[in-house]
């Protein structure tokens, strides 16, 4: 588990999220997406073949165009590569570059109070280096982004669904994680209500995928996503159940019965919302599906 650094965030964007869909929970129809990038052709063993992915180091705009033919043609890792470009080009181009600075520091800051916190090994110089190194990288995707038209940059959620829907595991975390920002931004959440909900819904099934292979982290985002409160208790008694399997991994005593506590508090708070003749049930199913989990090391 990552600490508090992620349960602080875990509880800011469950009352968030619990806020919205206890007044939204019936908002289930879909809208029509503004840009919708092109048809899909049929995929063709060729171009399905000849995508191979793009590395992690590439420019964000030599991705797109790396990943552009094979996503068209349906290919799901391509799919996903367009997505995470596109995606990574829209968030630069809209801040400016000293917000891109202090991103980053605010990064490193943060891995080195986890790693004081936890006991993990910390060189304080070769961290401040990578820092450096990671804002210059921003800096430079920022200006290699420049010329691409925003039209195509708004469509990176579309292909990033597109990818989930086609089965890949990792397009599904991520498509996951985009609805849960939006969820968490009042902004984006109320700019078009009625797709939100249908993403949540869609996002809430990924993750359903996402566990069934064996992935309990995914319980954190599926207690999130929930239609409801059944489905958010089981997802939080699968949280828990894999959160004590690691515990032992923090050095720090005090921090892990920290988290302990928290968890219980989480699940407490989950069962006082389904009625007593369900809790058995709903107990029952997570102890199935955490009987699945693969095992998770940090």
């Amino acid at each position: 588990m990552r600490a508090h650094h992620l349960l602080a965030a875990t509880v800011i964007m469950l009352a968030i999220a619990a806020l919205w869909w206890q007044q939204h929970a019936h908002a289930d129809r879909s809208t029509a997406i503004a840009r919708v990038p092109p048809a899909l052709a049929e995929p063709t063993s060729r171009m399905l073949l000849a995508y191979n992915g793009v590395d992690d180091a590439m420019q964000p705009d030599l991705a797109i165009a790396a990943a552009r033919a094979a996503a068209r043609g349906g290919s799901p890792v391509a799919m996903r590569d367009l997505a995470n470009a596109l995606k990574r080009c829209a968030g630069l181009r809209a801040v400016d570059e000293e917000t891109v600075v202090e991103k980053e520091e605010r990064i490193g800051e943060s891995f080195r109070r986890f790693a004081t916190e936890t006991g993990l090994r910390y060189d304080a110089v070769a961290q401040r280096s990578e820092v450096a190194g990671r804002i210059a990288g921003e800096l430079d995707a920022k200006r290699a982004c420049a010329g691409l038209p925003d039209a195509e940059l708004a469509t990176w959620q579309v292909w990033l669904e597109r990818a989930a829907a086609s089965g890949d595991l990792d397009a599904k975390r991520d498509y996951a994680a985009a609805v849960l920002h939006k969820l968490s931004d009042a902004q984006a959440l109320f700019a078009d209500i009625d797709e939100v909900a249908r993403e949540k819904k869609r996002a809430f099934g990924f993750m359903q995928d996402v566990l069934t292979s064996g992935d309990c982290t995914a319980s954190t985002q599926l207690h999130l996503l929930a239609p409801g409160p059944y489905d958010a208790y089981v997802a939080m008694l699968i949280s828990a159940e894999w959160g004590a399997a690691v515990q032992p991994q923090i050095a720090d005593p005090t921090l892990a019965a920290k988290n302990n506590a928290f968890m219980q508090r989480q699940v407490d708070l989950a069962a006082a919302r389904v009625p007593a003749g369900l809790q058995a049930s709903a107990q029952a199913a997570a102890r199935l599906a955490s009987s699945r989990c693969r095992p998770v090391r940090y």
